[in-house]
């Protein structure tokens, strides 16, 4: 009927979009992008700060305290504040920053708590300092404030344009936000902050072991970060009194996922290393492949060119030895298939002495019993 032909044609389309989502969903998932680490943009207990000196590559600002197992930002005293910033720019346009921070006190409340910072102007100090500078910048807040006991505590993602300063009128500008008890854990807890795709996302372990799995919590875009800015963290106290502790801050650059490159053989690769080692005893010799614009003394000549000469036929030598190791373990290597195949034979049993023949005329042949000793 044709009423009834129409029914099951829109039946099928019905059933090819419900299969349509599913079908791409089920596509092979992005590759994640590959990260670099970026030691100018990063500190680490043990020997966190050198006495002396600081942290390598870092200001401190305030009242912030260095060690060599943390950097305690704002002490747990009454109207402190102290921040630590990177002295390197941030160069490329998407990173990720891995920290692990602790904040403990007596009371049940906490008080301003920490920032951190990725800003075009840096040297800012404090939870909730006046003004996010007059450019462009992010906060991440981790916010403990006695003040707000219903949404505290809780960490928030506070963002500047570079018109309006972020002191007034902060609320227009928080991008997102979740609420997450930090304070008076057993063990410091992690936050993995990343920018990707002009996406932040922030996500958090709870402290409660040393290794407990990390949760999203903020996760907002589209967010466009201008390269070029400094890393900062920064923590203030006020009425109420906690100390802010940095354990580490490790900074990755991320990029595209490039395609995978296959392993080389052993043989290439330790030729590439030898030939490597050439050109660096080469160049510490003061050898090179040009020709020298300066007239130098003869015995000075042949004698760099005996060294040459020398390192040639070294190179040459290793490269012999090589060839002559690989030929013979792929010989090991026939030999040992060969002698699998003639013990799978059915002319060759296992017994509980050892290795033992069974000839095709009975085991008490006289020649087989021969053969095997008997």
């Amino acid at each position: 009927m044709p009423g009834a032909q129409g029914l099951d044609v829109l039946l099928c389309l019905l059933f090819l979009l419900l299969l349509a989502p599913h079908s791409i969903e089920g596509g092979s998932p992005p590759l994640p992008p590959q990260r670099r680490f970026e030691y100018k943009l990063s500190f680490k207990s043990p020997r966190l700060a050198w006495p002396g000196v600081g942290i390598p590559f870092w200001t401190h600002h305030g009242d912030a305290i260095l060690g060599l197992e943390e950097v305690r930002l704002a002490p747990s005293l009454r109207n402190r504040s102290g921040a630590v910033w990177s002295r390197t720019l941030v160069s490329f346009p998407a990173w990720e920053v891995e920290t692990q921070m602790r904040v403990t006190g007596p009371g049940r409340r906490g008080t301003q708590g920490m920032v951190v910072w990725y800003t075009l102007d840096g040297n800012l100090v404090g939870s909730v300092p006046r003004r996010l500078a007059s450019r462009d910048g992010v906060g991440i807040f981790f916010n403990s404030s006695a003040e707000d006991t219903r949404n505290s505590p809780a960490i928030r993602v506070l963002a500047s344009d570079g018109h309006r300063p972020l002191g007034t009128d902060s609320c227009s500008r928080v991008l997102g936000s979740c609420h997450w008890d930090f304070r008076n854990r057993p063990y410091p807890f992690r936050a993995r902050i990343t920018y990707w795709q002009q996406r932040l996302r922030v996500s958090l372990s709870s402290g409660f072991t040393p290794n407990d799995p990390e949760d999203i919590c903020i996760d907002v875009g589209p967010l466009l970060l201008t390269p070029g800015g400094y890393f900062g963290v920064s923590a203030a106290t006020g009425a109420l009194a906690d100390n802010h502790d940095v354990l580490s801050f490790l900074t990755f650059s991320l990029s595209e996922p490039g395609p995978e490159v296959p392993p080389r053989p052993f043989l290439e690769t330790e030729q590439l290393r030898l030939a490597r080692l050439l050109e660096g005893l080469q160049a510490r010799l003061g050898l090179s492949t040009r020709k020298n614009t300066y007239p130098q003394p003869n015995a000075r000549a042949q004698e760099g060119g005996e060294r040459l000469f020398d390192l040639q036929e070294t190179l040459s030598r290793h490269s012999h030895i090589l060839q002559a190791i690989w030929g013979l373990s792929e010989h090991l290597a026939q030999v040992k298939k060969q002698w699998k195949q003639q013990l799978r034979s059915p002319g060759w049993v296992r017994t509980e002495v050892g290795w033992g023949c069974c000839c095709s005329h009975g085991l008490g042949s006289p020649g087989c019993l021969s053969a095997c000793g008997h």
